[in-house]
Parts: C-alpha cells; structure tokens; sequence
C-alpha cells in the first residue's frame, strides 16, 4: 500500500497497471517510494493509513490473465509454455480476482480504478494528470508468442469467467458468454 496524501491510500493487485501508474503517481511526488507494493500491509505504510480512503487500481481480466501468464513466466520455473495449457493448470489459480486479493480488507477499499480508465479517474479524484500511456510496457513479441486463440478456446473462457466472476460482477466488466 501507498499512501498518496491525507485523503488517500492506494494498492495494486499484481498486473493491474502497478509499474505505470505507481510510477507516475511516483513521478509526480504523490509516492515517497517507487511501487509495486502489491500488498495490504507492505510498502511505505505497512497497511497503517488511518482513516486514508482507499483507492485499488484493477483491470480486465480479460487482459489481465495475459499480463499474469507473461508474470509467471519471468519469475517461476516449470510454467506451461502455452496461455491454454496454463490456464487449464492449477497455476491459473495462484492470482486472486482483484476483488478478492484483500481478503479481510477487501470492504475497505473506497473506489475501484479500472486501468482502462486510469487516467480520467486520477485527475478526477486526485486533480492529477498522468499522461498519456504511450505503451511503455507493451511487449509485441510475447503477444505474438501467445497470439489469440485462447480467446476463442471455451474451456479457458468458462475458467476465466468462473475464477473472476466476482470481478465481472462487482466492477461491472462484460463477460463473454458461451
């Protein structure tokens, strides 16, 4: 967790725009520390931020599993090679939906900030422009090793929307019917 000011606090589930986001709220003086602090109770204020509403930036899941794959992939051994092999893997199940990764303190969390919005939402609570995301993290060589036809595989459709079905329903994403 960050604390940006008096009024506000924010957190980051993994791959939900931390490195962007915190970095430019960093950029901007909003942080005393460079993110991601993922986690309730890490980072600056070790989950002490008082009566701080608190703001958690989170994503489609739809782009959000890619961005988990290619996590997964950097960092562990033995990881499927394949998006439709993992997600049909018990790994799949190793990152919560946004809207359970705080379990006990999840109902604490004041607004949602979806990345596909970040920008307009920030300035609209914080009075802070961003810019513009010129796709700093954009990684055209592994979109093009995972391609897209999990999209199109069922199976993984119903797994994502089973495993994030609190994530469509709460933050108001649309879920590919099957």
């Amino acid at each position: 967790m960050n604390i940006i000011n008096d009024e506000y606090a924010v957190v980051f589930p993994p791959r939900c725009g931390t490195r962007w986001t915190g970095g430019r709220l960093y950029d901007l003086g909003l942080f005393d520390q460079l993110p991601p602090q993922h986690w309730w109770d890490n980072g600056p204020c070790k989950g002490e931020y008082g009566d701080r509403k608190v703001l958690c930036n989170v994503r489609n899941p739809y782009t959000r599993v890619p961005s988990i794959y290619k996590w997964h992939l950097a960092i562990e051994d033995n990881v499927p090679t394949n998006i439709v092999d993992w997600i049909m893997s018990d790994k799949f199940h190793m990152t919560k939906a946004c809207t359970k990764t705080y379990g006990e303190n999840q109902h604490k969390i004041y607004k949602y900030i979806k990345l596909e919005n970040v920008r307009a939402e920030y300035q609209a609570i914080l009075g802070v422009d961003l810019g513009e995301y010129k796709g700093e993290y954009i990684d055209t060589n592994f979109d093009d090793m995972i391609g897209v036809t999990w999209m199109r595989n069922d199976d993984c459709i119903r797994r994502i929307n089973e495993w994030y079905k609190s994530d469509f329903e709460i933050l108001g994403y649309k879920m590919i019917e099957l």
